[in-house]
């Protein structure tokens, strides 16, 4: 859990790289360079996605899954954004 660019990623990626297990991407990130101006309708669908992508992940862990972010992380950011 942290602010933006302060290497979640990349600690995500390494951590899943060494426990040889999968890792979960942030989907508001990758919703966020197709979408630059979100809007607070989109947040349910950030967080939807992100239980999607790990749900889905989830059986091709290997007892670990590291995940780029988690829904209280969405909620705070949608409050910081859309106050």
């Amino acid at each position: 859990m942290g602010p933006e660019s302060a290497g979640k990623t990349t600690m995500c990626q390494r951590l899943a790289q060494k426990f040889r297990t999968v890792w979960v991407p942030e989907y508001g990130r990758e919703l966020s360079e197709q979408k630059p101006d979100l809007e607070l309708s989109d947040f349910p669908l950030i967080v939807e996605r992100q239980i999607q992508s790990e749900e889905k992940l989830l059986s091709r862990a290997n007892k670990l899954l590291f995940c780029d972010t988690e829904c209280l992380t969405t909620m705070i950011f949608s409050r910081l954004y859309f106050p």
